[in-house]
């Protein structure tokens, strides 16, 4: 992870240095506990999601679907706690079930180094995971 470690070296979240720079830098402080009220127990997207999954198993299509965590610590700081977060993960799962599609569920990597590049991104780690798992379920391992 030496090209992560090389890569990430402006700021404590461990993320890209350019990410960082860019869009957090200068606004840190106005960041801090910005989603202390964001809650997605209820959310329209949800249905969204049962129509992608409707539409494939009407098709016959069988998808890997891919659950990228949040980045913890960023979501710690800006206020979206693990709780809700938690909600969050489980209501998607509990709908992946419902259609029984197959998950690769990444959301316990959330405070992982170097799984995340940004705020949402996965980085070097999370990629892995993400390859890894296309090659298994492409050759049926």
């Amino acid at each position: 992870m030496a090209q992560g470690e090389a890569m990430t070296s402006n700021n404590d979240f461990g993320m890209l240095d350019d990410y960082y720079t860019t869009y957090i830098g200068a606004r840190l402080e106005r960041q801090k506990d910005r989603d202390a009220e964001l809650d997605y127990s209820v959310s329209r997207e949800y249905d969204d999601l049962r129509v992608l999954f409707e539409i494939c198993r009407q098709k016959g299509i069988e998808p890997l679907f891919i659950h990228v965590p949040l980045h913890g610590q960023w979501s710690d700081y800006t206020g979206f706690t693990a709780d809700r977060r938690e909600a969050y993960y489980e209501n998607v799962r509990q709908i992946t079930g419902e259609y029984g599609i197959q998950m690769l569920d990444l959301t316990g990597h959330e405070y992982e180094e170097y799984f995340m590049c940004d705020t949402m991104h996965l980085g070097w780690k999370g990629w892995l995971a993400v390859d890894r798992a296309l090659i298994d379920y492409y050759y049926g391992l």
